[in-house]
């Protein structure tokens, strides 16, 4: 395991995403040298990016004690699914009763069941993230960027590094360099990691005084070659700009009174008899 957030080496997380005019499919996640190393498991700074079970396995990212910021199409049924965080004293999954999604953009604000203990992390507002290095986090697969199958499965929290090449229509963007020289275990600084299937609802973050903000939220990947093997080197990350819709995010954290009998609300809810419908999965 590596702890420090600055080391950007060549891994690769997951997602899965579908965009109009953005062509997604994939193969694996990408990392030029061990995937191993990055794995985070309960490394602190990261512990409130979790493990979205619903969409086949996705991620997410807590915006405040009880609210993970995700992808709409991460979480596109919440029945029945989870958002687990991995923390030193263990793991521990919470329900989802609430989402809000954006009308027009891959965003997502999942209400969860009880509260995680954990503050969250604040979302940028200001448009500084061009040309900006940003920690890259996600739950997806992971595999090597040459490329090769995919022999890492989602489930496990992994970190990398890249930057930020430029925006367009509400999305930050950011390619899959080769490391200098090309190869694996390429030296160090010199190398970018890329998301791919599972990492979708993951975040990009800055670092400002020392602290994690999120800039953006990873909905796709562009086949750059169109070879339909993705990721690997040429190819794009798409993040939506959380900056273009931070406000709307906090408009979803409601104050601390009126949460208090939105989750009462559906908690009685939880309570109530329901009829069986012999025809429903």
């Amino acid at each position: 395991m590596r702890s420090d957030l600055h080391y950007w080496i060549c891994g690769s997380l997951a997602f899965f995403a579908v965009i109009c005019a953005f062509p997604v499919s994939s193969s694996a996640i990408v990392v030029c040298d061990d995937p191993a190393y990055h794995e985070y498991d309960s490394m602190p700074e990261l512990e409130g990016v979790g493990y979205l079970s619903s969409a086949g396995g996705t991620t997410g990212v807590l915006i405040s004690p009880v609210h993970v910021l995700t992808a709409s199409h991460a979480v596109g049924s919440i029945s029945g699914h989870t958002f687990t965080l991995y923390t030193a004293s263990g793991s521990e999954s919470f329900g989802l009763i609430e989402k809000y999604v954006h009308p027009y953009k891959d965003l997502a604000v999942v209400l969860l069941d009880r509260s995680t203990g954990l503050p969250g992390y604040q979302v940028n507002s200001q448009t500084n993230e061009i040309g900006s290095e940003v920690i890259i986090v996600g739950f997806g697969e992971s595999g090597t960027g040459m490329p090769e199958p995919g022999e890492y499965p989602r489930g496990t929290g992994r970190y990398g590094g890249n930057q930020i090449d430029r925006s367009i229509s509400g999305y930050l963007v950011f390619d899959f360099d080769e490391p200098a020289g090309g190869g694996r275990n390429p030296p160090e600084g010199t190398s970018e990691s890329m998301i791919a299937k599972g990492d979708s609802g993951g975040p990009s973050f800055i670092v400002e005084a020392g602290k994690l903000k999120i800039v953006g939220i990873h909905v796709a990947v562009m086949d750059s070659d169109g070879d339909s093997i993705y990721p690997e080197y040429g190819d794009n990350g798409y993040d939506v700009r959380i900056s273009a819709y931070s406000e709307w995010i906090v408009q979803q954290i409601p104050e601390p009174g009126t949460l208090i009998i939105i989750m009462a609300g559906s908690f009685a809810l939880t309570l109530r008899p329901r009829r069986k419908n012999p025809g429903a999965e």
